[in-house]
């Protein structure tokens, strides 16, 4: 193996020591071996450190924040300690296929080294079944005139989606902004896709789980802080096109209502409303007349029919 391997596997984690050693293990199996991988983990008041020193060697390193900053912090920690030509993140609760790497290897070497890529990935719920999480038929990003628009009007992908990045785009785009504790790879994604090529396979190569455990993703008052830097960070974009702005006023409003800020979810509803989304009023009228709790559900139930 050379001393810049093709990949290096960045593994960012936060007190998920009872779960990080499937994720190590399936980088560890890959049938494609030109790999380093870094675990970066963000302060962490577990055994993680326990639990990974038999795995430590010149091929798997481990570094640890002084403080907890949040994922962001810890993927920008393992970026920072990275060396390898492309850099794939893969969530300490999740696990890539054996095939991970050399699909991603044939995807980068048959498409002209592009910036970055994913992969389409399974969802299994707590109980070991699998999620439907249905993409759109027409979620074609690479049939898109404008890739950074298309993105703004709807991300189906994050991190967790066997994402992987050249390298030196991170001296171009930036780090991930440690600002946001949710929706970082969001952030990230509209920033990247404005700068450099992608490419994609919808094959399935990561498997990704839900649990009982903490996962930032769930908290939707962090998800509200994060789309309203978002939203203000593209805000010269969105309000030129009307769809846009439906989607993103939409989405502050439910998320709004979500975290019991009526008054601020009623402003979200007219931006929403004047930009033509109508059926705003139906969401919001499940918020108005019932509790907060009933609203959420019936609200989910919607959202996953329709």
């Amino acid at each position: 193996m050379s001393n810049k391997p093709f990949f290096t596997v960045v593994i960012p984690t936060y007190n998920r020591s009872t779960l990080l050693c499937k994720a190590i293990n399936s980088v560890l199996g890959q049938t494609y071996q030109d790999w380093n991988l870094v675990i970066a983990d963000d302060c962490s008041t577990d055994d993680t450190e326990e639990i990974i020193r038999p795995y430590l060697s010149d091929t798997i390193t481990f570094f640890k924040n002084k403080k907890n900053i949040g994922n962001a912090g810890a993927r920008n920690l393992g970026v920072k300690h990275a060396n390898g030509s492309y850099i794939c993140f893969l969530d300490s609760d999740d696990q890539y296929h054996p095939n991970f790497l050399q699909k991603m290897h044939d995807l980068i070497k048959e498409n002209n080294n592009p910036g970055f890529l994913w992969s389409d990935v399974n969802r299994i719920d707590s109980n070991g079944e699998l999620e439907d999480h249905t993409i759109p038929a027409s979620w074609e990003p690479r049939n898109a005139k404008d890739p950074y628009l298309f993105f703004l009007g709807g991300l189906f992908f994050g991190t967790g989606y066997g994402f992987t990045v050249r390298s030196d785009c991170f001296e171009t785009t930036g780090y991930f902004d440690e600002q946001f504790r949710t929706a970082v790879d969001t952030d990230f994604i509209l920033r990247i896709v404005q700068d450099f090529n992608f490419e994609y396979t919808k094959e399935i190569l990561v498997d990704t789980y839900d649990h009982d455990g903490d996962r930032v993703r769930k908290n939707s008052r962090e998800k509200l802080k994060s789309y309203k830097i978002l939203l203000e960070k593209h805000k010269s974009i969105i309000h030129q096109y009307p769809k846009l702005k439906q989607t993103w006023y939409y989405k502050l409003m439910w998320l709004s209502y979500h975290n019991g800020f009526k008054y601020e979810a009623r402003k979200y509803l007219a931006k929403a409303v004047g930009a033509g989304k109508y059926k705003s009023f139906l969401t919001a009228g499940i918020f108005e007349l019932l509790s907060k709790n009933k609203a959420i559900g019936m609200h989910k139930k919607i959202s996953e029919a329709l």
